[in-house]
């Protein structure tokens, strides 16, 4: 569930051994992230409070409780989605929220370093959140890899209601009740895409996040003014891993942004780094290149040119680009299962490809 950078309160480095030092500690934040199968499965949360069932109706003129634990719940998923911290969950993202916002703040003006002090505070307070992947997991709540996990409706409506506890806002019983309504809705919907044939594996993510942007946005339109002002602190989203709550968390974990002039000089970057993954010979490589060229050809995909937190170190791609990449490439990926002669296993290794190839036009 790689949400960003990474986190601490070390001292700004002065010094390029202090910068080396910090580098070498947010490469070892980074590892411990993924190795996700050190973290105890086991750890046990403080006993939690009941759940509001997704269809159960809440009082409109009873007081909004405390919600320290699992608010909207789902028979498939409950008893491991019961082994979350949720009021961490809650916590950490009200802290780490803000942070973000900065952190990309800093990255959008041109030449801008990556702010350890803040890169490091982020990956902290990420690691504090992965520590929940292995319940996630265990859930098998439906998503494209552990971040599609993450930003599952159910899972995102839990985050969101103990992150408005952390900040002060709690939601209301009547807000309570219209979100697990498009919790059940929505859910429903995740699952029927899980289940789904996907001959691509880019479907999948495409369709899931399609249907996750309506959520999200639906989810928006139930909070006040101030509501929205604590899950979003950097204002409206503009580029991917500002927000957690947010498609850009799964989008950023699979994005790979190639810097080109122009469709032809992507198609060609592109098609080298097919043709070596999928073991082509010249002739294919050449028809697989100009499948690619002609697909990724249109002009929305060159209109704006990479901003300056888009080419930095941190990569924050502005929002909506990466998606817009993704529809492209799942097109071409099509033309090119349908039109290249490619043996069974090429097919087989095109259809698991999980990277969104995204220009960056220079």
């Amino acid at each position: 569930m790689s949400v960003t950078l990474s986190a601490g309160s070390a001292p700004a480095p002065t010094l390029a051994a202090e910068n080396a030092d910090l580098r070498r500690r947010i490469d070892e934040l980074e590892r411990q992230n993924r190795a996700l199968r050190t973290v105890d499965a086991e750890r046990q949360p403080a006993p939690e409070p009941a759940a509001v069932a997704l269809a159960a109706t809440v009082p409109a003129e009873a007081p909004a409780p405390a919600v320290p634990g699992m608010v909207f719940s789902d028979p498939r998923f409950a008893e491991a989605l019961a082994k979350i911290d949720w009021a961490k969950m809650g916590e950490v993202t009200h802290e780490m929220s803000p942070v973000l916002a900065e952190l990309v703040a800093a990255m959008t003006k041109e030449g801008a370093e990556l702010p350890m002090e803040l890169a490091i505070k982020v990956q902290q307070l990420n690691s504090k959140l992965l520590e929940q992947v292995p319940a996630l997991l265990a859930a098998k709540v439906p998503g494209f890899g552990a971040n599609g996990s993450y930003t599952h409706p159910l899972v995102a409506a839990n985050t969101l209601a103990t992150t408005l506890q952390a900040a002060g806002q709690a939601m209301t019983p009547s807000q309570q009740q219209k979100l697990a309504g498009l919790v059940n809705a929505f859910s429903n919907e995740a699952q029927s895409i899980a289940d789904s044939q996907h001959d691509l594996a880019l479907d999948q993510l495409l369709a899931e996040t399609e249907m996750k942007d309506r959520f999200f946005a639906e989810m928006g339109g139930a909070l006040t003014p101030e509501q929205s002002k604590a899950i979003y602190p950097g204002g409206a989203n503009g580029y991917d891993g500002q927000s957690l709550f947010d498609t850009g968390v799964t989008m950023r974990a699979h994005m790979q942004p190639i810097e080109a002039s122009n469709a032809g000089e992507f198609a060609r970057t592109v098609s080298q780094n097919l043709s070596q993954q999928l073991g082509l010979d010249e002739a294919t490589a050449q028809q697989v290149r100009d499948i690619i060229a002609r697909g990724a050809a249109a002009d929305e995909l060159w209109r704006d040119r990479a901003a300056p937190a888009e080419t930095s170190q941190a990569h924050f791609l502005r929002s909506g680009r990466t998606k817009m990449a993704l529809r492209h490439q799942v097109e071409w990926m099509r033309q090119i299962r349908q039109h290249v002669q490619l043996s069974p296993e090429q097919l087989q290794k095109l259809g698991k490809m999980s990277r969104v190839l995204v220009p960056l036009p220079r």
